[in-house]
């Protein structure tokens, strides 16, 4: 259990990216949304208005980015990947919960988007 609940929210991150199962997936491509909660605690960067306490979000965004240009089969895939790459540049980071959205999944039925939510603490990293 992590000791602080304040958390970082970038929220619906869209995406064009090459993931799936089917090679035609990998080819012709989807639009995928991310969204990502950063836990840490939060009190420092209130009280001082000094970026340095908090997590800079430029860098949280391009840290997701660049594992979306990455080909991936499995959406569980991108969000260990992103949740990793987010605890190994975050020192502050206690915990990171990412969740991925593929739009208009091939499933053989209509589905708006499937998802995977995936959340670890640092010590489970």
């Amino acid at each position: 259990m992590i000791p602080h609940t304040d958390r970082v929210t970038l929220s619906e991150l869209e995406f064009f990216a090459y993931h799936g199962v089917l090679a035609e997936e990998r080819k012709i491509g989807n639009r995928y949304r991310v969204d990502v909660h950063l836990f840490l605690n939060l009190q420092k960067a209130g009280e001082t208005d000094a970026l340095e306490h908090t997590i800079d979000y430029g860098e949280a965004y391009r840290i997701v980015a660049e594992q979306m240009k990455k080909t991936s089969q499995l959406l569980e895939h991108i969000a260990l990947q992103i949740i990793q790459n987010l605890l190994a540049k975050f020192e502050k980071l206690q915990a990171c919960e990412v969740i991925v959205h593929k739009f208009n999944p091939p499933i053989g039925g209509v589905a708006a988007s499937s998802q995977v939510c995936m959340r670890r603490e640092r010590n489970e990293a």
